[in-house]
């Protein structure tokens, strides 16, 4: 960065056409890198605006935000454990229209990575990961491991046809976690035992890091 600096200041004594064309260079290289860190910040701001939702949810459900899991690239946003089973969330903070159809994801027309796929992969993870260190619950508090895509901005439109999966707004979230737990799937005691061996190997891995 230095050294386009530098290059710019050369460019402005040597000729003022060439320091414009360094200009129009470096804001050319930026702008994917400001607008990814937007994304970025975007994005933090949602799954924080989950976890103080998440919080109002009654005693006897069990929350761990941020699960990072080993042999996995990213992390999973929310697991919620309790009277709905145990539910995935995939955070997004996207804008504008956003479109499935049988699968495929658009943004305002454009195409988007399967967000519901992601919600799923992150899904099993959660299940193969408290199968092996649970492995006495694998045939029934385990069996299931539900995922949900949660759609936080204040100006998305959603546009489903056949998603696979649960897709829903913000303000849909906790309508949707209780009318699941009306099934009791989980105990508490059960919810608390699963959420604490999420929150260790949370806790190894920041020890690592």
């Amino acid at each position: 960065m230095t050294g386009t600096v530098a290059a710019i200041i050369v460019g402005v004594i040597w000729h003022p056409v060439v320091s414009i064309g360094l200009l129009l260079i470096v804001a050319s290289r930026a702008r994917p890198a400001y607008r990814k860190m937007t994304n970025f910040r975007s994005g933090i701001a949602g799954e924080q605006d989950v976890t103080r939702l998440l919080a109002k949810l009654p005693d006897d459900y069990a929350v761990v935000n941020d699960v990072m899991l080993p042999g996995q690239r990213g992390n999973v946003d929310h697991v919620v454990l309790g009277p709905c089973g145990i539910v995935v969330i995939e955070t997004k903070r996207y804008r504008g229209s956003i479109a499935c159809r049988q699968g495929r994801w658009s943004q305002n027309g454009r195409p988007l990575p399967d967000v519901g796929r992601q919600a799923n992969r992150g899904a099993m993870a959660v299940r193969e990961f408290l199968c092996r260190e649970h492995p006495e619950l694998g045939s029934t508090a385990l069996r299931w491991v539900d995922s949900v895509v949660v759609f936080t901005h204040p100006l998305c439109r959603l546009e489903i046809d056949r998603p696979g999966i649960t897709m829903i707004r913000f303000s849909e979230l906790l309508v949707v976690l209780l009318a699941k737990g009306e099934c009791n799937k989980l105990s508490a005691s059960i919810a608390r035992k699963l959420a604490c061996t999420l929150a260790r190997e949370a806790r190894a891995r920041d020890l690592r890091a």
